[in-house]
């Protein structure tokens, strides 16, 4: 177990995807916590909260988002996200119908992680969103691990030689060749 919990934001309008990536995600190893919002008019009020200082939790580590939101669209979510200060670290994976490279191309070239269609059979789905949100949640634990590290380490360290810190921060921020084997297999697109 993680010392804190592992936070996901589920952005998704279809009750029925969101109660099935949930019931996907109540076994993984990392027990996350997910938050729904099921439109992008509520994530962008979100955002600005953050950005103003009136949220009081921090942003989660990672977003699983639906592009066709009522409201506000998903890909403008997105941009918000890329632009606000303390979400711009913050992994996103589209999951959504369209299969347009355009679209697809689209979303990465606004700042998005990854992409996974909902056009494949629900096993499919369901394994590609439990591996990917895996391997994001690993690196947020690694993340949140070398931060704790760097931090014991930084108070033991003489207060003039921070090396460290820094490379503890550095060695667990780092991706790994099993973390790429890992999203490669999952990746659907």
């Amino acid at each position: 177990m993680w010392p804190r919990e592992l936070r996901i934001l589920l952005v998704e309008d279809n009750p029925d995807h969101a109660l099935l990536i949930q019931t996907t995600l109540e076994g993984s190893k990392y027990a996350p916590h997910i938050s729904v919002i099921g439109d992008g008019e509520q994530v962008l009020n979100f955002i600005a909260s953050d950005a103003a200082g009136r949220n009081l939790v921090p942003p989660p580590d990672l977003v699983l988002l639906d592009l066709k939101l009522p409201k506000v669209d998903g890909l403008e979510v997105l941009k918000a996200m890329r632009a606000a200060a303390n979400w711009r670290q913050v992994p996103v994976v589209v999951l959504t119908t369209l299969t347009r490279p355009v679209d697809i191309d689209e979303c990465y070239a606004n700042g998005a992680n990854g992409y996974l269609s909902k056009a494949v059979g629900p096993e499919t789905f369901t394994s590609s969103v439990r591996d990917v949100v895996e391997y994001w949640l690993r690196l947020a634990a690694r993340r949140e691990a070398g931060r704790r590290w760097a931090a014991e380490r930084a108070a033991t360290v003489h207060a003039g030689d921070d090396w460290g810190a820094a490379a503890a921060e550095a060695f667990m921020t780092a991706p790994r060749k099993d973390d790429d084997a890992a999203l490669a297999g999952a990746q659907v697109r």
